[in-house]
């Protein structure tokens, strides 16, 4: 609990185990009932475009999300992220990886999420930059901003009935915006964390969370930490990695002594899935929005309700006070299941 508490403020080990517990339950199932289905048999999508392409179609994305190009900066680096430097200094990096001509895009718009963030908290009043109320609720919030734009905007059919035809005049070889949908939502699982679909995320985050707790609190000798990652992805993902760099050391958290962090990250598609259901009682249908290019009511609304909040609350309070109830498994489970039925009936 204390490894995690600079993550999730006033997290507890009980409290984790139990918002994890229904997704232990669930998700393996839905992963198997995706993995029965051909058209999510492919690994790969066998084609790709030009790294100078990729980028057009980021800064396009960018432009239409509102992008200030006189506060961010946009770069590439090894791997995404996003850092505030200051006030007004927005920064945020990309990749192209060969083979995965949507990585970028999705990579970006789940980074400008993060930016967004970071953009509408009170820190953007110089006289809060350094202060609790200027920062963060929490990384799980932070994930939870970023999965929002990600994989409810971009990865939806609205989004895609819109973008289709940027994809098809840069030619992406798609005849038609259901099959960019299908591009944007493979549901296949794979043995990197941060490539994977929002079916199976949950599972590699499960998977370093009880693998953290057998370091930390049951005794497990590093020596064997990468015979149980094996097991485990074997077991959950039915893929077994060739090597440790594509098993247990494809993240940097651990050799950088950042254990309890990977928690949050699936509790930000929790909170995301939750704060989507409120923002959708309040203004419609979130893809309606979408369909008509009125990305800004969203991010109106995260500005209004989500972003203000700072570190006045911890991430439990602020998704109670935001939508009215206790923060559950349940509105993340009953979305990847809608979703999962709307791409199979295609």
């Amino acid at each position: 609990e204390s490894l995690a508490q600079p993550f999730e403020p006033d997290l507890t080990l009980a409290r984790l185990k139990e918002l994890f517990a229904p997704l232990r339950q669930r998700l393996p199932d839905l992963v198997e009932k995706a993995r029965a289905w051909p058209r999510f048999r492919a690994v790969s999508l066998g084609w790709d475009l030009p790294d100078t392409t990729q980028q057009d179609l980021c800064e396009r994305l960018l432009q239409q999300w509102g992008r200030d190009l006189s506060i961010t900066c946009v770069a590439r680096s090894p791997h995404p992220f996003s850092i505030t430097l200051g006030p007004q200094d927005f920064r945020l990096t990309t990749r192209v990886v060969p083979g995965q001509p949507l990585s970028c895009f999705l990579a970006t718009a789940h980074e400008w999420g993060h930016s967004l963030y970071e953009q509408g908290l009170p820190a953007q009043s110089h006289q809060w930059f350094a202060w609790p109320l200027g920062q963060a609720t929490s990384m799980a919030v932070h994930e939870s901003q970023s999965l929002f734009w990600e994989n409810r905007i971009a990865r939806s059919r609205a989004f895609c009935e819109c973008w289709w035809p940027h994809f098809a005049s840069v030619g992406a070889p798609l005849s038609s915006a259901d099959e960019l949908w299908l591009a944007m939502n493979p549901l296949t699982p794979g043995l990197n964390r941060v490539e994977a679909d929002e079916l199976s995320y949950g599972l590699h985050i499960l998977i370093r969370t009880d693998l953290e707790i057998a370091l930390l609190e049951e005794g497990l000798p590093v020596e064997d930490l990468p015979d149980q990652w094996n097991q485990r992805y074997s077991n959950l993902l039915g893929v077994i990695p060739e090597n440790d760099g594509e098993g247990c050391l494809q993240d940097v958290h651990w050799s950088e002594g950042l254990f309890g962090y990977f928690p949050s990250y699936l509790m930000g598609h929790l909170i995301s899935a939750q704060l989507s259901e409120a923002m959708q009682q309040a203004i419609g249908p979130l893809e309606e929005h979408v369909s008509h290019g009125n990305e800004h009511q969203l991010l109106a609304w995260l500005r209004e309700h989500v972003h203000p909040i700072g570190r006045m609350m911890n991430a439990e309070q602020l998704v109670e006070h935001v939508t009215g109830k206790p923060l559950s498994s349940k509105p993340f489970l009953d979305y990847l299941e809608d979703k999962l039925e709307r791409l199979r009936e295609l």
